[in-house]
């Protein structure tokens, strides 16, 4: 059990009122790999309007990264007597995506040595921004571990290959394969985390303070000439810890409802489905849920993602037995014809054999 505190920096973002340029916390990290769990607080966020939530916890039973956001009550203050319920979000990977920021770079700074044990391996893109790029092997990128040399302490490197599946929306909705200039045609680092100072738990190797730093480019992705710091991310481990192991996922907070968004049955062509669960996860049990998945609409996570984005027009749920009635519809129009012209031909045909 690791926990300490940390601090987050935006270089790039400009000030303003309801801007976050920068946020300080608390974190405790549990480690047992491939299960892992991550419990945060953003204590700037009681005093920061712009902060949406002031904390939660990401947990992995080793297969799925799930998610429990915790709401800022300055963002969106509510009656006490009404507590609000929390988003919650179960994705198919074992390492939260971006767009979950504390989670994504906590983890990276301090889970990652304990899943990502190879010198090179693939990762998620940091510019994989949405579910479908997320799970998009041509916006992957790769892990590279460095090893200390000549004192300095360990870095975890997350390099962008020479081309790389993106979504610019200035050019449209689409993704676009870019291949990027010299000399960074060969790939550059996008996410260089550095160990200042290391422990050692159970043969696991721990950064006991570390330092995040992500890169941009400069320019147009076809035409870029550099790059430049767009932001950071600062942790501090004040106390290391053997404690009793926890069931993993973690659960819900006690007495909560939390509105779950389930992305793992994205390769049966349903990108998302919708439910609730309260105390514990059994009611995401993953059979449980498969049996839903197989009844509900299905949508691609790339529809999906077009549909948040505006691009795409919200699909009219199916209507039930639509097959019969219009079955039905056809057959009053079609067979009392049928019937007239076949009474009639037989008429006929007995009037024609009288002798």
């Amino acid at each position: 059990m690791l926990e300490g505190s940390f601090a987050y920096e935006n270089w790039l973002r400009p000030a303003g009122i309801g801007i976050e340029r920068d946020a300080h916390g608390w974190f405790r990290v549990e480690l047992r790999p491939p299960w892992w769990a991550i419990e945060y607080e953003v204590r700037s966020a009681v005093t920061n309007p712009a902060a949406v939530f002031a904390g939660g916890a990401v947990s992995s039973d080793g297969r799925h990264t799930f998610v429990v956001r915790r709401p800022n009550p300055s963002s969106a203050p509510q009656p006490a007597a009404h507590p609000p319920a929390h988003p919650g979000v179960i994705y198919a990977s074992l390492c939260p995506p971006v767009w979950e920021r504390e989670p994504y770079h906590l983890w990276l700074m301090l889970v990652a040595p304990a899943i990502w044990t190879n010198a090179v391996g693939p990762a998620p893109g940091p510019e994989a921004d949405d579910l479908a790029l997320f799970h998009d092997p041509r916006a992957e990128c790769r892990y590279r571990w460095v090893e200390p040399t000549n004192g300095a302490g360990r870095q975890l490197l997350i390099e962008a290959p020479g081309e790389l599946l993106i979504r610019w929306l200035p050019r449209g909705p689409h993704p676009q394969l870019i291949r990027f200039p010299p000399p960074f045609h060969r790939g550059y680092p996008m996410v260089q985390v550095r160990w200042l100072t290391e422990t050692n738990l159970g043969g696991l190797r721990i950064p006991l303070v570390a330092e995040l730093v992500y890169l941009t480019r400069n320019g147009l992705p076809e035409s870029f000439s550099g790059l430049e710091p767009c932001h950071g991310y600062t942790t501090r481990v004040g106390r290391v810890s053997i404690r009793p192991a926890r069931s993993m996922p973690l659960p819900p907070p006690p007495d909560t409802t939390v509105l779950v968004t389930d992305h793992r049955f994205w390769k049966a062509g349903v990108a998302e489905l919708h439910y609730s669960v309260r105390n514990d996860w059994s009611a995401a049990g993953e059979s449980l849920r498969l049996q839903h998945a197989q009844k509900v609409q299905k949508i691609s996570l790339e529809e999906m993602v077009l549909r948040d984005l505006g691009f795409g027009k919200e699909r009219p749920a199916p209507k039930p037995r639509a097959w019969l009635v219009r079955s039905l519809f056809i057959a009053i129009l079609v067979l009392p014809p049928v019937w007239w012209w076949w009474n009639t031909r037989g008429r006929r045909r007995s009037h024609n054999t009288t002798p």
